[in-house]
């Protein structure tokens, strides 16, 4: 009987353990989602005792209330080229907690307050960009406030979050020395040169009556870098990283009245497209170019031709790369098993689906390695420290 008494007590403590272990509380300043290795089984929004597999079931709980985003201060130039220190601050909630589990993983409210900043950084920028020094340094900035919270309400979707309010706390003229430092300074001066350079081309084409005759393109060679305060928001990744911020770059054309204006081609292109492109448009034989992986875009913008140029894509940087291949994209790293993201529903690359489609991963694997076969060995490689510095800002900045 004594025996029995010593193995009961273990017994009923595992079991009370157990119990514990398979129970929760939602209050009602929270909202929880219930996760089955990794997966959302249950969006619980109200409050009460709630229960859960113990060791298997995971559960995430949210912030149900109105938060608050300090925006850093930063300098803008409005319509009259009189920059401005602002000084922003923005109210916001989780709407849709499934779509912020997704959009920013583990990271949590730590992570959507930095993507947050981002986005608020982007729409005041475009917003006070259009206006005067005046319209902002007035009193009465209610109007202006109400069009940032409209810009940036649609971006902060993608997080599934709503955007209550938008205030502007300060505006002042920037201090003499400059809070911004040098690099920024360079990169104010450097886009400044770059729109009066554009603009001279641009006048001289008209001048000499030239304009209607000749395809001018403006883009460049990758997403914004990490060392200069560059914001690739809402997309994730910089300069040197294979996600969606660091190898989507503005494209951007005009050919007389050859294509129509203000419209947009929802299709991935690449900067190799724009050989044949330039042939074409000269009235070259695109056949006889040879070793390119380019098309001509020309019958694509002007609806000569209704399908996808590129259904795959491929980018490599030593033993990184990527491939698309239509909405699919496929991420290998050194250092862990590859990513897959279907960016027509997941842009911000937020949601890794390898798990979910091993079948799906295995054939952009393959097919990134055939492509990668057919390449000529690079002449140098860089350093290994790189290849560790390069994971390093991967995480980072995802």
């Amino acid at each position: 009987m004594k025996r029995f008494n010593n193995l009961l007590l273990p017994i009923l403590v595992a079991i009370g353990f157990l119990v514990m272990s398979s129970v929760f509380v939602v209050d009602e300043r929270e909202k929880a989602l219930r996760l089955w290795f990794g997966e959302v089984t249950a969006v619980i929004v109200d409050p009460g005792l709630n229960f859960k597999v113990p060791f298997l079931h995971e559960v995430v709980k949210y912030e149900d209330r109105i938060l608050p985003l300090d925006v850093q201060p930063d300098e803008f130039t409005p319509l009259d080229d009189r920059r401005l220190v602002v000084d922003g601050f923005a109210l916001w909630r989780i709407q849709d907690p499934v779509q912020f589990r997704r959009a920013v993983g583990s990271g949590g409210q730590r992570s959507a307050t930095q993507k947050l900043d981002g986005i608020m950084n982007d729409g005041m920028r475009s917003v006070l960009g259009r206006v005067t020094s005046n319209e902002i340094l007035s009193t009465d900035r209610t109007a202006l406030m109400a069009e940032i919270r409209d810009a940036v309400r649609e971006q902060a979707t993608v997080l599934g979050v709503e955007i209550v309010d938008v205030r502007i706390k300060r505006a002042d003229l920037p201090e003499q020395k400059n809070s911004l430092g040098e690099k920024r300074r360079q990169l104010y001066a450097m886009t400044k040169a770059m729109d009066r350079a554009c603009g001279q081309i641009l006048n001289k084409l008209d001048e000499l009556g030239l304009t209607e005759n000749t395809l001018i393109v403006f883009s460049n060679d990758n997403g914004g870098a990490w060392n200069n305060n560059s914001s690739n928001a809402p997309l994730s990744g910089v300069k040197g990283t294979h996600l969606e911020g660091g190898i989507r770059v503005p494209f951007l054309l005009k050919y007389g009245n050859k294509f129509n204006g203000n419209t947009t081609f929802d299709h991935p292109i690449s900067t190799f497209d724009l050989l044949p492109t330039f042939v074409d448009a000269s009235g070259g034989d695109i056949d006889g170019i040879k070793n390119t992986d380019g098309v001509s875009l020309i019958p694509f913008l002007n609806g000569k031709k209704n399908y996808i140029p590129h259904k795959t894509l491929y980018w490599k940087k030593e033993t990184r790369a990527a491939v698309r291949d239509g909405d699919w994209k496929l991420i290998r790293m050194p250092d862990r098993p590859a990513m897959l993201f279907n960016i027509a529903n997941d842009p911000i690359e937020a949601y890794d689906l390898a798990t979910k489609h091993p079948q799906k991963v295995k054939m952009l694997y393959k097919k990134l390695f055939d492509w990668e076969v057919t390449l000529t060995r690079p002449l140098w490689m860089t350093k290994r420290v790189n290849s560790k510095r390069a994971m390093e800002t991967f995480d980072k900045y995802r």
